[in-house]
């Protein structure tokens, strides 16, 4: 008896080490970058599945990086692309970006050299000069917001107007680049370019260094119009604000959703220094005809349901097809290093090859059809309602598969190929994919909302120019001053318009709905009316 227990211990310590081996061998055979680049696609090509339909390689993989750049860039050339004259102002690899030689390729031009009049930002350019203990210009070090917000003189502020002259050439190619009708900044996967990349790299990995310099551009702009204001010269001081909206708007035009927040974010910061520009030039009626015959002639915001289809949606399909190539994990894999990857089990590689593809790749463009008609929807108020519904409706429906990945994903389920799993592998990478597609929404319309307040606060200017007063009731302004007077997005009812013997206060009830008594988040966190005040408020330091 003895000796049987001996022979059954020997028999499983081989078994076990045989096992480790072959699970060994089973990962290497999964994962081995030759195998990996030898597996053929066997998932439908078309606009239902994969959306778009080439270029595909020799394997069957859709180049999703080629298709978004033949997309974005097609028509556009290079004297009439924003981002070449960008590149001007902020230096040939803006952020340390480091931009490749097939980035350029793309764009259509040669890589320049840096060059001593490539743009500096304020933060650096505070750096340096801090260091210089005869330099005195706290506002300045601090930050550069408050000589964004109110007219100043080069005499109170010496470093600023330095900084300033130090990025003339940057700012002219920034005026330049406003100037221009296109915008295409190539969508480059760095990592391709990486001699030894493990073949993960996606859009996902693609980098906008591009969007923090357009900015600080920005910024720049806006404090220089605030020196053009206090030394009296208005024409130009709103010059350099349109160039900003201008900006704002080609921005947003970079395909991405990321492109549209930083679109935005720009706008809503030249539309407060609009307000200051009102306050301070005191244009008359006339004037303000002109001014916002110039705000009505300013090229439009790239729509959310375009964008929706011009990266975002490539980007999750391409997600599915290296899921379906590579292995669940992929989805935390590390891009840059080989070595660094998860390892996927031969019954989750058999799990991912007994799923209906062709039904995954559908199911996800549906979803992503959903959103784009929702954002289609005129009637804010309904458009977020649908927004919202979509997105509860598929997080309940992903919530089982929310925590899945790799062999718990297989371990899930009863045999290979349950019914319904290839569903619930769409929703966990929907799900995963698509985590602010209601934000993007929110923020275009509290845009829209400043710009529409603006737009009446002109014309509350114009009639109060004409008549000495302003206005009992803002149906006063049209339709010689406004055709007609813009509704609240977010009510759907008239802006709330408090006029006194100093001046109004205008306002929207906020994305929250509720009428905060013009308490803007600015002025209490809870609340979020939009708000203009006439004369402004003191700046907050």
């Amino acid at each position: 008896m003895r000796k049987l227990l001996k022979v059954f211990g020997v028999i499983i310590v081989v078994l076990g080490i045989l096992a480790v081996i072959g699970a060994g061998l089973g990962y290497r055979y999964y994962f081995d970058p030759v195998d990996i680049s030898q597996r053929q696609a066997k998932f439908t090509i078309s606009p239902e599945t994969t959306y778009v339909t080439e270029p595909v390689d020799s394997l069957g993989y859709v180049d999703y990086e080629a298709a978004v750049n033949q997309r974005l860039s097609k028509g556009i050339k290079p004297e009439e692309n924003a981002v070449v004259f960008l590149l001007k102002a902020t230096g040939p690899n803006p952020e340390r970006g480091n931009l490749s030689d097939r980035f350029y390729q793309s764009l259509g031009v040669p890589r320049r050299e840096k060059t001593p009049d490539d743009y500096i930002n304020h933060r650096l350019y505070a750096e340096d000069k801090r260091a210089d203990s005869k330099s005195r210009d706290p506002d300045f070090f601090v930050d550069e917001q408050p000589l964004m917000s109110r007219p100043w003189l080069a005499k109170d502020h010496p470093v600023c107007v330095e900084w300033l002259e130090k990025n003339a050439v940057a700012l002219k190619y920034a005026d330049q680049a406003s100037r221009c009708p296109k915008y295409y900044f190539p969508s480059i996967i760095p990592q391709r370019d990486t001699p030894g990349h493990n073949g993960l790299a996606s859009l996902m990995h693609v980098l906008l260094p591009i969007l923090q310099p357009t900015r600080d551009l920005a910024n720049a702009l806006i404090c220089r119009a605030m020196l053009k204001l206090g030394e009296g010269r208005h024409d130009e001081a709103w010059a350099d604000l349109l160039s900003v909206h201008r900006l704002s708007r080609l921005t947003s035009h970079s395909g991405s959703f990321i492109g549209n927040l930083v679109g935005y974010a720009i706008e809503i910061k030249v539309l407060q220094a609009d307000l200051v520009y009102l306050e301070v030039a005191k244009p008359n009626a006339n004037k303000i005809r002109t001014l916002l015959n110039d705000l009505d002639e300013l090229p439009p915001h790239a729509e959310i349901a375009a964008t929706l289809n011009q990266i975002e949606r490539l980007m999750f399909l391409e997600t599915l097809q290296n899921v379906y190539r590579h292995g669940v994990d992929v989805l935390d894999a590390d891009a840059n290093n080989k070595n660094e990857m998860k390892r996927t089990t031969r019954a989750t590689r058999t799990w991912l090859n007994a799923q209906d593809w062709d039904v995954i790749f559908t199911m996800g463009n549906e979803w992503f059809d959903r959103y784009e008609a929702a954002y289609r929807i005129p009637n804010r108020s309904e458009r977020a309602t649908e927004i919202a519904d979509i997105k509860t409706e598929l997080y309940f429906l992903a919530d089982a598969s929310r925590n899945i990945t790799g062999d718990k994903l297989v371990a899930s389920v009863t045999g290979s190929a349950a019914s319904g799993q290839s569903e619930r592998l769409a929703y966990f990478v929907l799900r995963m994919m698509t985590p602010a597609l209601d934000k993007i929404n929110d923020s275009n319309d509290r845009r829209e909302q400043k710009f529409q307040n603006l737009q009446v606060a002109m014309a509350l200017a114009a009639y109060q120019a004409d008549h000495g007063q302003y206005p009992e009731t803002l149906t006063a302004l049209q339709p010689k001053y406004l055709p007609t007077v813009p509704l609240d997005l977010f009510s759907g009812e008239p802006l709330i318009y408090e006029p006194d013997n100093k001046g109004y206060l205008l306002y929207s009830v906020g994305e929250n709905g509720i009428d905060d008594g013009g308490q803007a988040k600015d002025d209490n966190m809870p609340c979020d009316d939009l708000v203009v005040r006439m004369p402004l408020p003191p700046v907050r330091k």
